[in-house]
């Protein structure tokens, strides 16, 4: 399993409004605060019951909003697991995006700063599952690539995430290894 965490929705300038909890306040893209939210930690999900699931691969994309009162919001699945013909196959697709949506409100973060004030800055977290293989996530914009698992995905270009299988298809790609602390 490999999480990217990558930026992404409206266009600069459009911060959006979250409804959360009753009061309104402004949500930020990444591109719009001076300093974005920093990932501390985050559980991993919990893949117990992947075994039924056909293709044995998949990504759940999923967007959030880390609030300036330091709790994760509005989360909620924007692409799904691809579909189950099988029953069995549709309940651990239904588990693993539960796991993943627990998982996404575990995560603890400082938030983003706008103004020298903390503010909510929505993010997209992408988890990938796969049968003992891992993904590696680089930023086609810098032609750096990420370790499985590491959590600095959030200085990664926004709409230049690249996937590959492994570390030496990066390589091979004119990818170089990122310079970054990687959270385990």
């Amino acid at each position: 399993m490999a999480l990217a965490q990558t930026q992404g929705g409206a266009a600069a300038g459009s911060g959006a409004q979250s409804e959360s909890g009753g009061a309104s306040e402004k949500v930020y893209q990444f591109n719009e605060v001076d300093k974005p939210a920093k990932i501390l930690s985050r559980p991993h999900p919990d893949t117990a019951g992947f075994e039924g699931l056909e293709g044995g691969s998949g990504t759940i994309m999923v967007e959030a909003v880390l609030s300036a009162s330091g709790a994760v919001k509005d989360v909620k699945v924007i692409r799904p697991l691809p579909g189950s013909i099988t029953s069995a196959g549709r309940e651990a697709r239904r588990r693993l995006t539960e796991s993943v949506l627990r998982a996404v409100y575990g995560i603890k973060f400082e938030p983003a700063v706008k103004d020298g004030k903390p503010v909510s800055q929505r993010i997209k977290v992408a988890h990938t599952f796969g049968l003992g293989s891992g993904v590696i996530v680089g930023d086609g914009a810098k032609l750096v690539y990420y370790p499985e698992g590491c959590a600095d995905y959030s200085r990664i270009t926004p709409g230049k995430t690249v996937l590959f299988r492994s570390k030496e298809e990066a390589r091979q790609a004119g990818y170089k290894k990122a310079k970054s602390k990687c959270l385990r």
